[in-house]
């Protein structure tokens, strides 16, 4: 991120590529997922140029895809009573 302060803005999106790539590569070789995830979205808020907004028109479409997906793949099915393993006390 340091190198971007002295950057031309031109070749930020650039450095936000690469930037989320290192940080893709740290979760995925050191298992730090939450640092990857946290410092990615701080990439995207420094690195993204103020001036443009951000597209979320895909959200219009794909959540509601998603949610009726959803709930057909993990519909909550009632159990009946032999289908329920015994408890043991002890």
């Amino acid at each position: 991120m340091f190198a971007a302060l002295v950057m031309a803005k031109q070749k930020w999106r650039i450095m936000l590529i690469a930037g989320i790539l290192f940080h893709c590569a740290i979760a995925l070789t050191m298992g730090f997922i939450s640092f990857s995830l946290a410092m990615t979205a701080a990439l995207v808020l420094y690195l993204r140029p103020v001036e443009k907004e951000f597209g979320l028109s895909f959200s219009k479409v794909a959540m509601p895809q998603f949610a009726t997906w959803f709930r057909r793949q993990y519909r909550a099915e009632p159990q009946s009573a032999e289908n329920v393993p015994a408890t043991s006390s002890l």
